[in-house]
């Protein structure tokens, strides 16, 4: 059966709707103020089947849940950055590319004969790439997700050979990519909010 991430966002969404009599907050319950995060979409380990497209309906619920442990309403007009802040968990932008690294590191560890590393590190030889700009692949993804991690790209083999080496600077790479998106969605918020309220009418 294929897996559907569309279907599954709705019905994860309805899931969580009809048992929302049974769902309670961090106001309610002390034991959730240190780290309410726990609860949300970590328990879901689905990111790397997931689309961009998916990842933004995932991401949207994820803050929607947030915003239910920390008993936070539209009405407060309280930021998202400001609920990840609160939380302590990261967006799931972020988890994905975390997830991405850890999957990177573990294909590495693994003998040349497994199929995963064969298909990494494969490539067409009888078909000719299409003109124009080319459809991203898994190669590309993880590359773009190390920069982002501040990863050097000629010594990342050689880390990740050693599990224990290879997870600190991943997790590292994870606070300060999220730090860096939170403050630089801080500042395109700022920049919209001035550009609509406009000059001032004397």
């Amino acid at each position: 059966m294929k897996f559907k991430p569309k279907k599954f966002c709705c019905l994860l969404i309805r899931k969580v709707k009809k048992e929302e009599a049974l769902t309670f907050t961090v106001a309610e319950h002390q034991i959730l103020t240190a780290n309410p995060g726990h609860l949300s979409v970590r328990s879901v380990r689905v990111e790397t089947l997931l689309a961009m497209r998916h990842a933004k309906k995932f991401n949207r619920f994820h803050l929607c849940c947030l915003h239910k442990l920390l008993n936070v309403s539209w009405q407060d007009k309280v930021p998202d950055t400001e609920i990840l802040e609160q939380s302590g968990m990261p967006s799931v932008f972020t988890l994905l590319q975390q997830t991405l690294l850890c999957w990177a590191g573990h294909v590495i560890r693994m003998s040349v004969e497994r199929l995963p590393k064969r298909i990494l590190y494969g490539e067409l030889q009888s078909e000719a790439r299409s003109q124009g700009g080319q459809v991203k692949i898994f190669k590309d993804t993880l590359k773009a997700s190390m920069k982002d991690f501040s990863f050097d790209l000629t010594l990342w083999k050689a880390l990740a050979q050693n599990r224990s080496a290879w997870c600190g600077p991943v997790i590292k790479g994870v606070k300060t990519y999220e730090q860096q998106r939170l403050q630089q969605s801080s500042v395109n918020s700022k920049d919209q909010t001035s550009s609509t309220k406009g000059p001032s009418q004397l």
